[in-house]
């Protein structure tokens, strides 16, 4: 832990934690946790958290969170989240979220959210156990309950007493 360049203020704990260049006041706990590169205030917990290139500012908590390239200030919370090239700014909370390829001021929340390929500037919401990868900027959400409110069908209305989106379905 710790081995070579661990800067200033820093905390390395675990097999090959912080291992080579650990940026000031960064965090990394756990096997291979910010192991090469973790730039300034990153934040590494769980195995292979942050472990190459953490960007400034970047938060990866849970086993593999973070893994390459998770850039700066954003957030990957739950294994596997924002694993491979996570954006700048962007947010993956939930197993698999954002794994890949996430884009910048991307969110993903919920098991299988923009798991592959989500485009910069998207925001999903996924409870439905299925992958959702938004492929352009905008707001994507699934589920949402189908409910005969008699509007037209596919309208999309938000019932102020049960607080839920719904779309019509006559």
């Amino acid at each position: 832990a710790g081995n070579s360049g661990q800067s200033s203020v820093c905390v390395a704990v675990g097999a090959n934690a912080g291992q080579t260049g650990q940026g000031a006041s960064a965090v990394a706990v756990g096997l291979n946790a910010g192991n090469s590169g973790q730039s300034s205030l990153g934040v590494a917990v769980g195995a292979n958290a942050g472990q190459t290139g953490q960007g400034f500012d970047a938060i990866a908590i849970g086993s593999s969170a973070g893994n390459d390239s998770q850039q700066a200030n954003s957030v990957a919370i739950g294994n596997s989240a924002g694993v491979y090239t996570q954006g700048q700014y962007s947010v993956a909370i939930g197993l698999n979220a954002g794994n890949t390829n996430q884009g910048t001021n991307a969110i993903a929340i919920g098991y299988n959210t923009g798991k592959s390929n989500q485009t910069g500037g998207s925001i999903a919401l996924n409870a439905s156990g299925v992958v959702l990868n938004p492929t352009v900027a905008g707001f994507f959400i699934r589920p949402i309950r189908g409910a005969a409110l008699g509007i037209g069908v596919g309208v999309v209305k938000y019932n102020t007493s049960t607080f839920e989106l719904q779309y019509s379905t006559t």
